[in-house]
């Protein structure tokens, strides 16, 4: 027979498991959701090394410059930038300018 005693410290090692184990998932899901993705955690692919033009358009990038910007800068088209762009995305492995920025300033680029 149970007695009332045995069910309150049953209930309250139940409480203490789902206590200590919503802290785990919390902590868990903190860490998931403020880690960067992996692909910017590890250096970049080497599928091309940037070219000279390249690195100067990703430091017009990492100060926020707008494309047409860097375009009247390197008095280049807006077109080439876009294509200067898109070939900084593919040879470092991002998908945007925040992530080329953001793996371009974790590994000194």
């Amino acid at each position: 027979p149970r007695t009332a005693a045995g069910s309150g410290r049953r209930l309250a090692e139940l409480r203490s498991l789902v206590t200590r184990l919503a802290h785990e998932v919390e902590s868990a899901l903190r860490e998931k959701l403020t880690a960067p993705p992996a692909r910017l955690r590890r250096r970049p692919t080497g599928k091309g090394t940037l070219t000279r033009r390249e690195q100067q358009i990703l430091s017009f990038m990492k100060e926020g410059t707008p494309t047409e910007t860097i375009a009247g800068r390197l008095s280049i088209t807006h077109s080439t930038v876009r294509n200067h762009i898109q070939n900084i995305f593919t040879k470092l492995d991002v998908h945007n300018r925040l992530e080329a920025v953001a793996l371009a300033n974790r590994h000194g680029l």
